[in-house]
C-alpha cells in the first residue's frame, strides 16, 4: 500500500483531476478480511478512502448468485458499504499474485505420433520420406476421484477423449478455440526425426494444464453485460499476475507412470500421472498457471473482436526460473475503424514498455534469492556497500533483506568513522535514508498488536540501529506505540529494553527530564540493575548543572 500510494502521489494527473484510486482486496473468506480490516497498518488508508476489502467469489464474480443477493461482476464493499460493478463504475487493474492457480484448471496429457500414409505407388524413397509421414496429437483428460481430500490419497488416471477438432470439449467456442491453438502449437514443435521408421511410435509427450476458470472469470471481466450496454461506457482494463513458470512446451515424459497390477492372475498396466503441484501442505492442491496459454488467449480476443484492442506479455524473472508474470491492458474500441486505424495507444504503449523495462532487471520473486544469498555464510561481506546499498534499492527496499544486511552496513560505517572519519557523513545519510525507506515496507501478516512479542524484537533491533547512527528522530518514529502506550500508563508499555532505549534517545536529544522518567521506570522494573541507577545519577548531575547555570545567568541579569 504504501508504494501504490507513493506512485500516486508522484502522478500529477491525480492531483489535478482530484482522483483517490482505490485498492480492493478480496479474500474467500469473511474471517480474513475481517482479521485484515482490524490490522493498524492499514487503518490509515481504509480512513483516507485509499483500501476498501470485499468478500470475493469467483463463481460467484462469474454467474452471480441469486440466493446471496449476488449479482454478477459485482463486490460489496466492507468499509464503506456500497456496491461496487466492476467494470462499469470506471477502469480498474486486476493484480492477482499467487490467485489464478487457485481457480479450476483441466489437465490434458498429450502425445505426439507419427503416422505412416500407406504407399501407392513407387517413387523416390527421399521424397516418400518427406511427404508421406505427418503427425497427429493424441489427448488424454487426466481424472481425479471425487473424494478426494489430500494429495496424501490422490490418484489421477487417464482417459482418451475425442478430436476436439470433432468434438467439442467445452460448450463455450472460445474455450475450444483456445484449446485447439494450444494444441497446434504443441504439434506444430515436432519436427520428423530423420531416423523415425517405427509405425504410431511416440515421438513427443507433454502436460497442458488449461486454466478454464480463469478463461471464464477472464471472459466475464472483460466483458460487457446488459449494464454495460445500457451505460453505453466501456473502460480500459488492465491485468497483472504473477505465478510459478510453467509451459505445455516443457517436455516432462517423466511425469507419466505406467503400473503393473494383476487382477484375477492377469497383469494389467494403467497410466496414471504425477502432476506439477504447488502445493504447501496436503491439504492444499495447487496447480501453476500457463501464461502462454493466456497470451494466445488474448491474442485470439483482440482478432477476433472489433470493440476491444487487446496487448498482453510475459516476462520472467532473471535471477529465477521458477516465477513468471503476466500483464494484459484491454482498451475499448467505439467502432471497427478505430482499432483498425490505431493497434494501441501511447499510455498503453507507455505501460508495456515500462513494465518491461521494470522486469528485466528485477522482479519481487528474487527477493528470496538474495535473502538466502546475504544469510548463508554471512554472504554480504562479499559484496562492496554500494552494490548492498544498490540491491536494496531494486528490491524496493525489501524490510526482509534490509533485516540481514543492516548490522553489516552498520559495521562498514564505524570503520569509515575511524581514524580520520573521511566521507562517514554522507554514507551515514545514505544508511539512515535506506533504513528509513526499508522500514516503511515493514508489515506483519497476523493480526496482532504493535508491541506484541512479534513485532517488539524487530522495532527494538531497528531503534537501535537508527540510534547508533544518531538518527533519534527515527529511533522515536519505531518506538512510537511505546511513547503512546506509556502515556497511557500501561502495562504493558514496561519493556526494560524499550524504556532504556527512550531514556538514552531523550538525552541525546537533551530532553533530560523525560530520560529521568524513562530511566527511573528501568530501576522499578529490575532494581538491581546498577547502570539504570548511573544513568539516573548522570541525568540528575546534568539537571542540576543545566539549573545551577541558569541561575548564574539569572543573578547575572539582575545585576546588570
Amino acid at each position: 500500500m504504501l508504494h501504490f500510494t507513493d506512485l500516486v502521489k508522484a502522478e500529477d494527473e491525480f492531483q489535478k483531476r482530484g482522483l483517490v484510486p482505490l485498492v480492493v482486496a478480496t479474500d474467500l473468506s469473511d474471517q480474513v478480511l475481517h482479521s485484515r480490516r482490524q490490522m493498524e497498518c492499514f487503518r490509515p488508508f481504509i480512513e483516507a478512502g485509499q483500501l476498501d476489502f470485499a468478500l470475493f467469489d469467483t463463481y460467484d464474480f462469474v454467474h452471480g448468485n441469486p440466493q446471496a443477493s449476488r449479482k454478477k461482476k459485482t463486490l460489496e464493499l466492507m468499509h464503506s458499504q456500497r456496491e461496487w460493478h466492476v467494470g462499469s463504475d470506471g477502469p480498474f487493474v486486476l493484480i492477482g499474485n499467487y490467485f489464478l492457480d487457485s481457480l479450476r484448471a483441466d489437465v490434458f496429457a498429450v502425445a505426439s505420433r507419427q503416422k505412416i500414409t500407406p504407399m501407392t505407388t513407387r517413387s523416390n524413397p527421399c521424397r516418400d520420406s518427406d511427404n508421406s509421414s505427418e503427425y497427429d496429437v493424441v489427448v488424454q483428460e487426466a481424472l481425479l476421484a471425487e473424494d478426494t481430500s489430500s494429495i496424501a490419497d490422490m490418484h489421477i488416471i487417464l482417459r482418451a477423449i475425442e478430436d476436439p477438432k470433432t468434438l467439442a470439449v467445452y460448450e463455450d467456442s472460445q474455450l475450444n478455440s483456445a484449446l485447439l491453438q494450444v494444441l497446434d502449437n504443441f504439434k506444430s514443435r515436432i519436427h520428423a526425426p530423420t531416423s523415425a521408421a517405427e509405425t504410431g511410435a511416440t515421438e513427443s509427450t507433454g502436460i497442458i494444464l488449461f486454466p478454464v476458470e480463469a478463461l471464464l472469470f477472464f471472459l466475464a471481466l472483460i466483458g460487457r453485460d446488459e449494464a454495460d450496454i445500457a451505460q453505453q461506457q466501456a473502460f480500459p482494463v488492465a491485468i497483472m499476475a504473477g505465478d510459478a513458470g510453467f509451459t505445455f512446451r516443457d517436455a516432462i515424459s517423466s511425469a507419466f507412470l505406467t503400473s503393473t497390477s494383476r487382477d484375477d492372475n492377469e497383469k494389467s498396466k494403467t497410466t496414471s500421472l504425477e502432476l506439477p503441484q504447488l502445493s504447501p501442505h496436503p491439504d492444499c492442491f495447487c496447480l501453476p498457471v500457463d501464461f502462454e496459454i493466456f497470451k494466445m488467449f488474448f491474442q485470439n480476443l483482440d482478432c477476433s473482436s472489433n470493440d476491444i484492442s487487446v496487448c498482453s506479455q510475459v516476462v520472467s524473472a532473471p535471477a529465477s526460473d521458477t516465477f513468471d508474470v503476466f500483464f494484459a491492458t484491454i482498451e475499448p474500441q467505439s467502432n471497427p475503424e478505430a482499432k483498425r486505424n490505431i493497434t494501441s495507444t501511447a499510455v498503453t504503449q507507455g505501460l508495456h514498455s515500462s513494465f518491461k523495462q521494470e522486469f528485466a532487471h528485477f522482479t519481487p520473486g528474487d527477493c528470496d534469492l538474495l535473502w538466502g544469498m546475504m544469510s548463508f555464510d554471512d554472504g554480504a561481506r562479499s559484496f562492496s556497500s554500494d552494490t548492498l546499498l544498490a540491491l536494496l534499492e531494486q528490491t524496493g527496499w525489501d524490510f526482509d533483506l534490509f533485516a540481514v544486511l543492516h548490522w553489516e552496513l552498520l559495521r562498514r560505517w564505524r570503520r569509515k568513522t575511524t581514524p580520520t572519519g573521511a566521507g562517514s557523513d554522507t554514507y551515514k545519510t545514505r544508511l539512515i535514508q535506506a533504513g528509513i525507506k526499508c522500514w516503511r515496507t515493514f508489515y506483519t501478516m497476523e493480526q496482532q498488536s504493535e508491541i506484541d512479542a512479534a513485532t517488539r524484537g524487530i522495532r527494538l533491533q531497528l531503534a537501535r540501529w537508527f540510534y547508533e547512527l544518531d538518527a533519534y528522530d527515527c529511533v522515536l518514529d519505531v518506538l512510537a506505540p511505546w511513547l503512546e502506550e506509556m502515556n497511557h500508563q500501561n502495562s504493558g508499555a514496561k519493556d526494560v529494553g524499550i524504556l532504556y532505549l527512550l531514556g538514552l534517545t531523550s538525552v541525546a536529544l537533551h530532553e533530560y527530564w523525560a530520560a529521568l522518567t524513562y530511566f527511573r521506570h528501568c530501576t522499578r522494573l529490575t532494581p538491581t540493575k546498577l547502570k539504570f541507577q548511573r544513568q539516573i545519577t548522570r541525568t540528575l548531575i546534568t539537571l542540576q548543572t543545566i539549573r545551577s547555570a541558569s541561575n548564574s545567568s539569572n543573578e547575572s541579569d539582575a545585576g546588570e
